[in-house]
């Protein structure tokens, strides 16, 4: 699970320190993949292939649980390392296994707060405290996956000023091109602890 926060609320009286304007045309993105007419939040996407909203919780369990049950590639997170400094670096290596489905799909590495609580000032959530988990920072496209083939990349990257080095989930995954289907994932923690 990733938490992409998008920027079109940040006009209601409290912009969310996690918004961003790739994320809002992500989620746009997915719209037009999916058939979608208009973006809302919370919105759910499962695998890159379907969407619910958080009402719909009989639904959304049996989204996940096809989506577990589903075939997936292997995709490793290794030699994952924090580089202290101003700024700190995180650093490390994905690979990914075996795009059997013949479709051309794209690699990406995810930084994301583990946890982090924020008390809102304005809007509608105004004098409350929200927990977030898995909030998506930084999404970088590490490059392809041909059909059959195999992916194996190094990458450094700056961890952003403020955020603890050892409060980050790495997140890599394979996702078909263009909004597709998610065939493979993987999690690291940089906390010491279970991944």
């Amino acid at each position: 699970m990733i938490g992409e926060h998008v920027d079109y609320w940040d006009n209601q009286g409290w912009p969310d320190p996690f918004s961003s304007a790739p994320l809002t045309d992500r989620q746009r993105g997915y719209e037009r993949a999916l058939g979608r007419a208009e973006p809302y939040t919370p919105q759910f996407i499962v695998d890159g292939t379907s969407e619910i909203r958080l009402s719909e919780r009989p639904k959304m369990a049996q989204l996940l649980k096809d989506a577990a049950a589903s075939p997936k590639i292997p995709v490793t997170i290794d030699s994952l390392k924090i580089e202290p400094g101003t700024p700190a670096f995180l650093s490390g290596k994905i690979t990914a296994d075996g795009n059997a489905q013949g479709h051309k799909s794209d690699v990406f590495l995810g930084l994301a707060l583990d946890h982090f609580e924020s008390k809102v000032l304005r809007g509608e959530n105004r004098g409350q405290t929200l927990t977030h988990v898995a909030v998506l920072l930084e999404l970088v496209k590490l490059g392809a996956l041909t059909p059959g083939g195999k992916f194996s990349q190094d990458f450094r990257v700056p961890v952003k000023a403020g955020v603890d080095p050892g409060n980050l989930r790495v997140i890599g995954f394979v996702q078909e091109s263009r909004y597709g289907k998610v065939i493979g994932a993987a999690l690291r923690r940089t906390a010491t602890g279970p991944s």
